[in-house]
């Protein structure tokens, strides 16, 4: 390296000096700022650096390279990827524009195609673009340059391709395709850090510190002690392959692989003959996880939990699609019945029914079938679709009931509980349900309870019997809230708070729905959090506040389509009154005045929805 800097200087070797001692002579009294660059390949030079760096008082050195030199002085100065677009659903090409990885994906598709502009109709491709190759430049550049030949939306597909052609000849031959660019990356990297890189990238969405110790182990050699996984990682995090992502408020730190190197490491570990190995160890964590996560989800510790298992939905999917692929159908099973509650509680049943529907179709060990039927109905339920929650529920009793599954046999009581009552079959409900609680009790499944309370309690509140609900909301209440669990809680205040309406008293009510709203947001229920805020709009029509009944009328509306779901059966007595005073408040404030508030209300974030309705 010395001899190479002292040429580029223009320096020769005196006799009897060497090339070190020429170039530090020179150096010496000047104020001079060397550039070192792609140095990731020399760091074994870093001494000679320093030494350089000790003799010449004026020097100072701009290294830049996948990996820190690991030197006295040194000052690392990161640079991450571009800053991507906000959203790839439906961007205008302004938001595109507004950030680093637009701009620099316009402007060098300009460069290879003057005509290029970026428009409403391509925004979305282009920003997909982005997202896919997370940011990174040179692969902006790589994609970029074939807008000449492709437009962005039938370039996205085929991105890879893309990205391994040769590009720019004036480029050193490693970076002119991003596939020479992550072999010279690979190649600098230790045998049990090839390794390492390989396994991880059967991660989805990121992963922590102790999944990667797990899943790893198992590229270590024999002889390796799987905590060397830790330095090997950090080596990977030096290297610039694997990015540290910044801790949430109280959680952990988490790593990740930017999409392109995901993408080749996956390759890498494709063709290692290592992949199902590496599948195998990655579901076998995540299940454990899942099977960890489901009995908190109605105790103390389900806001936590709940989004533990949100952080990790990308790798609970990739865990359920490989064991579903593979015919491991015990584990797919073990996993629905795991992960049930938090699908219904983050809107994501139609994965979840999907999931199941397709594992039903296999042949599952007959002890965990009435659990996927369980599953695959609960989120037919969510999506209110009750043909399919009869079907189920008849399906699930019998299966339960063959196999001696008490607590499924509760679920399959509660399914037919919930068919009854959207029929107006009211006497047949009330008996489904108390048989469900009956056998919940005797099953040990407290946390089920006082759902199943407050479901009997609708029963009798959409008969009008008051008397007999107010009762039944209120014990489902103090039992949900002696055990911390919001779904219990709000489901049971949702339907006192129609009480308090009935009988005008609007201050119980309002209190009673913010506190909803308060639990909804908590842990993430975007569905009920849209119906809290139906009844806020409900109240504040009654009371005349017309403008903001119809803004409220606005952000429960878009929080119901993005949430996906139906109405909720034990929320069905509210819907009449709703319409009703919806119907009013348009009558009051006019067409264009009612369509203007509810579009402010459907513009505003979630976050913006909870403040707006809590300081108010």
């Amino acid at each position: 390296m010395v001899p190479t800097i002292a040429r580029s200087l223009g320096l020769r070797e005196a006799e009897g000096q060497s090339a070190a001692d020429a170039l530090h002579d020179h150096l010496l009294e000047k104020r001079t700022l060397l550039v070192l660059d792609n140095f990731e390949h020399l760091l074994e030079a870093a001494a000679e650096v320093v030494h350089l760096i000790e003799g010449c008082p004026g020097l100072f050195v701009l290294a830049s390279s996948r990996a820190p030199l690991r030197v006295r002085g040194e000052h690392e100065y990161p640079v991450p990827p571009l800053e991507l677009p906000s959203s790839i659903r439906n961007p205008t090409a302004e938001e595109v524009l507004s950030t680093p990885s637009g701009r620099l994906f316009l402007e060098r598709a300009r460069a290879a195609s003057p005509s290029f502009a970026l428009t409403s109709e391509n925004a979305r491709a282009v920003a997909a673009i982005c997202w896919r190759l997370g940011g990174l430049p040179l692969a902006l550049e790589l994609a970029a340059a074939k807008v000449r030949v492709l437009e962005p939306a039938v370039l996205l597909p085929r991105l890879d391709k893309a990205l391994s052609m040769a590009w720019a000849r004036d480029l050193p031959e490693r970076q002119r395709n991003m596939r020479a660019t992550l072999d010279w990356s690979y190649e600098l990297l230790s045998e049990p850090e090839q390794r390492l890189f390989r396994y991880l990238s059967v991660f989805a969405g990121g992963f922590t510190l102790e999944a990667a110790e797990v899943v790893g182990a198992q590229a270590a050699e024999a002889g390796e002690e799987p905590e060397e996984v830790l330095g090997l990682l950090g080596a990977l995090v030096e290297q610039s392959l694997v990015v540290m992502q910044p801790p949430k408020a109280g959680g952990e730190v988490r790593y990740g692989m930017l999409e392109p190197v995901k993408q080749y490491a996956l390759e890498r570990l494709e063709t290692s003959g290592d992949v199902e190995e590496a599948r195998h160890e990655h579901a076998a964590y995540f299940l454990d996880l899942a099977e960890r996560a489901e009995p908190e989800l109605r105790g103390l510790r389900q806001v936590a939990w709940l989004e533990r298992l949100e952080e990790e939905n990308g790798n609970l999917w990739a865990a359920m699609s490989w064991a579903l692929d593979t015919g491991d159908n015990e584990t797919t099973a073990r996993l629905g019945w795991a992960l049930w509650l938090f699908w219904r509680f983050h809107g994501h049943q139609r994965e979840g029914r999907g999931w199941m529907e397709v594992l039903l179709e296999k042949d599952v060990p007959p002890s965990l079938r009435p659990r996927a039927v369980h599953a695959a109905m609960s989120m037919a339920y969510m999506q209110g679709e009750f043909e399919a929650v009869a079907r189920y529920s008849a399906k699930l009793l019998k299966l339960s009931q063959e196999v001696g599954d008490a607590l499924c046999t509760a679920y399959g009581w509660c399914g037919s509980g919930l068919v009854a009552m959207d029929r107006g079959n009211f006497g047949e409900a009330t008996s489904s349900f108390e048989e469900a609680l009956t056998l919940l009790r005797r099953a040990g499944e407290e946390g089920v309870v006082p759902v199943v309370q407050v479901w009997l309690g609708t029963v009798a509140l959409i008969q009008g019997d008051q008397d007999r609900a107010i009762p039944m909301f209120e014990e489902g209440l103090e039992q949900a809230r002696r055990r911390g669990d919001r779904l219990g809680t709000y489901n049971a205040l949702y339907n006192l708070a129609q009480v308090a309406i009935a009988r005008e008293d609007h201050e119980l009510a309002t209190r009673m729905l913010k506190e909803g709203v308060t639990l909804s947001e908590q842990i993430g229920d975007q569905a009920n959090l849209s119906y809290f805020l139906e009844g806020l709009a409900v109240v504040a029509g009654i009371q005349g506040d017309a403008e903001h009944s119809a803004q409220l009328v606005g952000m429960a509306e878009k929080l119901l389509e993005e949430a996906g779901t139906s109405v909720y059966n034990y929320y069905k007595p509210d819907r009449s009154l709703y319409k009703r005073v919806k119907a009013n408040v348009r009558s009051r404030l006019g067409e264009e005045g009612f369509e203007e508030a509810r579009a402010e209300g459907r513009a505003m974030s979630v976050e913006q929805v909870i403040a707006y309705v809590l300081e108010r």
